[in-house]
Formats: C-alpha cells, sequence, structure tokens
C-alpha cells in the first residue's frame, strides 16, 4: 500500500512540471497584435523556433496501477514531441498464504492468498478457534504387596497433556500364610512347615527337605506245598508301609504219589483215587463181514468192568459187484426187443439197464419184406415218387 501512494505521488508532480514547462512556452511566445483595418503595421519578423529535444522518462506499470511508454518533448518550449502511451497495470500475481491448524490450546489460521508482488492481500485469512482437550482416561495399576500403584488419570488424548495427574498407591505388604510340612515315608522325602504370602505366593520361609527314612525289613514265612497245594519260599517287607522287599516265590503242588497205575490210595496224604482199570474182564466185538451193498467192521474188544473201549472196530470198504451180463433180445415187426445189460450175480443189482427196443415192421413198395403185412395208415396220402406206377412214400 505504500508503494502504490508513493507512485501516485510521483505521477502527480510529473504532471505539473510538464504543465509549467507548457506555461512558459507561451510566455515566450510572440502573439499576433490585432489590427484595425485603417491601420497597417508591418510584421515583425522572428526566427523559426528549433526544438531542444528531451525524453520523458518510461513509467513502469504496477499491479493496481497503469505505466507509460518513455515519451520525448521540447526542454525549452514544452512541446510534446513523442507522446507517452499508456502501459496497462499488471494485475496481482496470486500466490497461496499457507494456513495453520488449530491445536488443543492455540488458535489456528485458514489458508488465505497475497500478491508475490506487492504484497497485498488478496484474500485474508481467518482465525481458526482453538479445539480443547479430548479428555482420555489412563488407566490405574493396583498396587501389589512389593510394588507401589497408581490412581486413574486422565489426559488428552490429542496432544498428551496431563489433565489429572495420577497418584502412587503404596504398596501393600505380604499377607502371611503357613505352608503344611509333610512327614517324610520310607522312599520319598518329606518338608518342613514353611511361609508364603497368599495373595502373591512369594516363598517368605522356605520349607526345609526332611530325607527318607528307609525300609524297615521284615521276614514273611513261607508255606510248604501239599499234594494238591502250591507253596511259598519266605519272603521281605517293610513293616512300616508294606512295600514288599523280597517276593515270595511259588512252590509247584507234589502231586499224590501212588505204587503204580493200579494203586487207588496216596502213599503221602491217603487220598483215595479211582485207579486204572486192569481190563481183566474183556468182551470180543465180533467182527461183520462187508457186502455188495453195505460195508463191513473188524473185530473189537470192549471190557466189561470199565467199560472202556480196548480195540475198535474199523469200518471195511463194501465189496465190489460181480458183474454178470444180461442177454438182450431181438425186436420183431409186432413184438418190441431189448438190448443187452448187466447185474451183480451176488445181491442181483442191476449195474446196467436193459433198453427197450420198439416192434417196427420193414415197409418197402408199401408192405413189410418180413412179415408181408400191408400197413393202413389213417389220413395217409400216398404219392409215387419215381413215376413208375407204384406208391413209395406214406404220410
Amino acid at each position: 500500500m505504500k508503494n502504490r501512494n508513493i507512485m501516485r505521488l510521483l505521477v502527480l508532480m510529473m504532471a505539473l512540471v510538464m504543465t509549467l514547462f507548457v506555461a512558459s512556452c507561451d510566455l515566450f511566445t510572440t502573439q499576433p497584435q490585432e489590427t484595425t483595418p485603417e491601420q497597417t503595421t508591418p510584421e515583425p519578423t522572428t526566427p523559426p523556433h528549433v526544438h531542444t529535444e528531451e525524453v520523458i522518462p518510461a513509467v513502469a506499470p504496477t499491479c493496481t496501477e497503469k505505466g507509460l511508454t518513455e515519451g520525448k518533448k521540447c526542454s525549452d518550449c514544452g512541446e510534446i514531441l513523442v507522446p507517452q502511451e499508456e502501459v496497462a497495470a499488471l494485475g496481482h500475481t496470486e500466490e497461496a498464504v499457507a494456513g495453520k491448524d488449530a491445536t488443543c490450546t492455540e488458535t489456528g489460521l485458514t489458508e488465505g492468498t497475497k500478491c508475490s508482488v506487492c504484497g497485498e492481500v488478496l484474500k485474508a485469512q481467518e482465525e481458526i478457534p482453538a479445539k480443547g482437550h479430548t479428555e482420555e482416561t489412563v488407566a490405574g495399576k493396583e498396587a501389589t504387596c512389593t510394588e507401589t500403584g497408581l490412581t486413574e488419570g486422565k489426559k488428552c488424548s490429542v496432544c498428551g497433556e496431563t489433565l489429572v495427574a495420577q497418584e502412587t498407591i503404596p504398596a501393600k505388604g505380604h499377607t502371611e500364610e503357613v505352608v503344611t510340612g509333610k512327614e517324610a515315608t520310607c522312599t520319598e522325602p518329606g518338608l518342613t512347615e514353611g511361609k508364603k504370602c497368599s495373595v502373591c505366593g512369594t516363598v517368605l520361609v522356605p520349607q526345609t527337605e526332611i530325607p527318607a527314612k528307609g525300609h524297615t525289613e521284615e521276614v514273611v514265612p513261607g508255606t510248604a506245598a501239599s499234594c494238591t497245594e502250591a507253596g511259598l519260599t519266605d519272603g521281605k517287607k517293610c513293616s512300616v508301609c508294606g512295600v514288599v522287599l523280597e517276593a515270595q516265590q511259588p512252590i509247584a503242588a507234589a502231586g499224590h504219589t501212588y505204587d503204580d497205575n493200579y494203586d487207588e490210595e496216596c502213599n503221602v496224604c491217603g487220598f483215595v483215587r479211582e485207579a486204572d482199570c486192569r481190563h481183566d474182564d474183556v468182551t470180543v466185538l465180533e467182527a461183520v463181514a462187508a457186502t455188495c451193498t453195505s460195508t463191513g467192521l473188524t473185530e473189537g474188544k470192549i471190557c466189561n468192568k470199565c467199560q472202556e473201549l480196548l480195540v475198535k472196530q474199523e469200518v471195511v470198504d463194501a465189496l465190489p459187484h460181480t458183474e454178470e451180463v444180461i442177454p438182450g433180445k431181438d425186436a420183431t415187426c409186432v413184438e418190441s426187443g431189448l438190448t443187452e445189460g448187466k447185474k451183480c450175480s451176488v445181491c442181483g443189482t442191476v449195474t446196467v439197464a436193459q433198453e427197450v427196443i420198439p416192434a417196427a415192421h420193414t415197409v418197402v413198395d408199401g408192405k413189410c419184406t418180413v412179415c408181408g403185412y400191408i400197413p393202413v395208415f389213417e389220413n395217409a396220402s400216398v404219392y409215387d415218387n419215381d413215376g413208375d406206377g407204384v406208391n413209395e412214400s406214406y404220410f
């Protein structure tokens, strides 16, 4: 704005100078005198005026004001020899003025524009109010037995500024609890009584190990084996916990003792058994001869006292048939015949059955060549096959 006022002042001063120059030239110019028709005055003679050229400096245009081109005038009379021409104003060159975001505590500015040449503000920046804090809860921390805690606080979730400071909560200290001891056994160590914190579990008084006691050995008596029952060897166990230290081993039952297989009473325990039969009363099972149609049996033996089968009867395969030819019989013109057959000569079983041969005439030229029988066929057709006047075919 200051530059623009200076330019206006310069233009006014130049206009005033030019006006003074023109006025001075008029003063030195000879004005023609008025003459009356009655008087005749001779005109004075003056030498022609020669202009002294002087440059009129150009005026540069600005963003908002017009300029002038370079001109020329007479430095004596002020006459304009080369008139100055108007140059259009340049107009503003727009440049963005960066805005500024508002924060929680400070105002911001919108984006604006200005002329990069003369600095004139084209679009003023507007103030953006401060946003204020966005409250966020800061979680507290519970105090433990050994560590301090913190109360709940508040801060701005945008800029992180603390709004409500957290306060320290003193540590609680341990809560003592008795840890029960454990008595030692024969094989496992024990533990003395100890102490710990019932809240956090920290050991306050550690437990001390008590060594295992070891087993107290005791003999387990064995038992003798009998004829029917097994026995056991001597063993060992702990008299305190009962753990077997040396296992008893089984002794097999001795079994009964007899003089021989036929002795009924045990020599040790007197047990009476059912002894083996001497098989001194035997029945002979007769053999059965095999036939053409049935199997046979060999001779066997059975004890009459114990009914034990001493000699088992074995099956004898059936005998094959004794084949005999059954003569056949030729068929005649009026009686049927039979083919030759076969049968067993012992049992009479037919092994090859005879088949019936049907009776039949041997007909040639309308009659049987054997017995002379002329057959008559019901609904028969008679044909002379070869045209000799004798019928050969009957159907």
